[in-house]
């Protein structure tokens, strides 16, 4: 918590939050996303509470070598440690894909390093025995176009992406591809977004209506 922002600053804030959403919710049906959302605010003191869990310096030099220097590894470690203090959803961000000038040249530096880390945060859940109950779930902002632009680089295609799913004992698919439109121009049957979405709700135990 920032110096500016006491316990006690924190804690009224709360309490107006609470009076607030109890306003909100009387006189109305106790839905799923509603409870969600107030669960996930509950939460939030406990989160703070637990800053130990940001801190990777508690790791093995062994672990933290395996993970490497990157700040993207060393905020998979720390996802990690989320999912592992039973943090239910997780995000972590790689930025700087959106290539669309010298695609080659940037692919070549970012896939190296996603590859790696990837393996190793997937490898250590399996080894604390927290894969099986932990969907991985990587994917790109949007789809890329499959031409070539004068710059050497691949511009924007918001109808189809990839994605890839870790195994989690659910029936998802290793990988997979989906549009948001009802196919794309070659005709072929790709998972729709709508039934993605409805899937991982469905094996995460979220609500999805489409």
């Amino acid at each position: 918590m920032p110096d500016s922002l006491t316990d006690s600053d924190h804690r009224r804030r709360a309490e107006l939050r609470q009076l607030l959403s109890r306003k909100f919710t009387a006189g109305r049906t106790r839905s799923g996303p509603l409870a969600s959302h107030n669960d996930a605010y509950s939460q939030v003191r406990g989160l703070m509470a637990s800053d130990t869990l940001f801190d990777i310096s508690r790791e093995s030099e062994k672990i933290r070598q395996r993970y490497g220097p990157t700040l993207f590894g060393r905020q998979a470690l720390c996802a990690r440690r989320l999912v592992e203090a039973g943090v239910p959803f997780v995000r972590v961000n790689r930025g700087w894909w959106d290539s669309h000038g010298e695609n080659f040249d940037i692919h070549h530096e970012l896939v190296p390093e996603l590859d790696s880390v990837l393996a190793v945060l997937l490898d250590d859940l399996e080894e604390r025995g927290l894969l099986q109950h932990t969907i991985v779930i990587t994917m790109a902002e949007m789809g890329r176009t499959p031409i070539i632009n004068s710059m050497r680089g691949r511009d924007h295609y918001g109808g189809i992406r990839a994605l890839d799913f870790s195994p989690d004992g659910s029936q998802l698919a290793v990988a997979g591809i989906f549009n948001t439109d009802a196919a794309i121009t070659n005709g072929q049957a790709l998972l729709h977004v709508y039934d993605w979405r409805s899937e991982k709700d469905r094996s995460t135990g979220n609500l999805c209506a489409r």
